[in-house]
Parts: C-alpha cells; sequence; structure tokens
C-alpha cells in the first residue's frame, strides 16, 4: 500500500523549517536556471561547494564567491535584486547591493578577488 506524505510530515522528515519553504513561482523557476551555470562556475572557481554559497556561513570563504555569483547575476542577466537574493539562499535585496558594491570595490582597487570577478565575467556568454 502506497501512503503519501503531507508538506509538514516531509518537511519534517528533511529537517527544514515549514515556514521557510515559499511555493516556487514561474518566475522564481527562471531565475534559477539563469543563476546556475555562475554559481557552477564561481564553485568550480573557487572550489567551494554551491550548498555552502547558497548557505548561510559567512566565512571570508564563502563570502567571496557568493558576493562574485551575485555581482555577475547583476552583470549578466536581466534578474531584478529580489530575484538574485532569492536565488542566493533567500537573501534579501539589500545583501545583493551590498554584495555588488564589494566586489566593485575590489575592481576599483585592483584587488584578487576583483580580477578574479572579471577574468569569470569574461568566460560567461551573454544571452
Amino acid at each position: 500500500m502506497c501512503t503519501f506524505l503531507t508538506v509538514e510530515e516531509a518537511a519534517n522528515y528533511l529537517n527544514i523549517n515549514i515556514n521557510d519553504i515559499r511555493p516556487t513561482s514561474p518566475a522564481t523557476i527562471k531565475s534559477i536556471s539563469k543563476i546556475r551555470p555562475l554559481l557552477l562556475l564561481v564553485s568550480t572557481e573557487y572550489n567551494v561547494s554551491i550548498e555552502l554559497i547558497k548557505g548561510k556561513q559567512r566565512s571570508r570563504r564563502v563570502v567571496i564567491p557568493r558576493h562574485t555569483v551575485m555581482w555577475l547575476a547583476s552583470e549578466l542577466t536581466r534578474m531584478s535584486l529580489p530575484q538574485i537574493g532569492r536565488a542566493i539562499g533567500n537573501r534579501d535585496h539589500t545583501t545583493v547591493i551590498n554584495a555588488i558594491k564589494n566586489v566593485e570595490n575590489w575592481i576599483d582597487r585592483n584587488m584578487e578577488e576583483g580580477r578574479t570577478a572579471l577574468m569569470l565575467k569574461g568566460h560567461v556568454h551573454h544571452e
């Protein structure tokens, strides 16, 4: 006999807070499909998993790639700041603004992080 789980039972089994789950709209699905190649590129370059980039950890090792992905998404897609934030771990648009400013600062100061961001941008083919 086949039994089905309720959403609450599935969330409990997966150890997910049910309040964190939002319905996935077609716009969100489209955003995720645009940002996935950027996540793959950056995670490979920095040797950091996509899960860590999208996660809550705030170590420099994770924040630099996370900010780089957000900056690349703002530069190379037509995604709004809230869409970028949702695609990168359900973050607020103000977090995305901060990430963009940080990467632009790295570029302006010719820091290694900025040079890497520009190099990665050059590897991505525009739509």
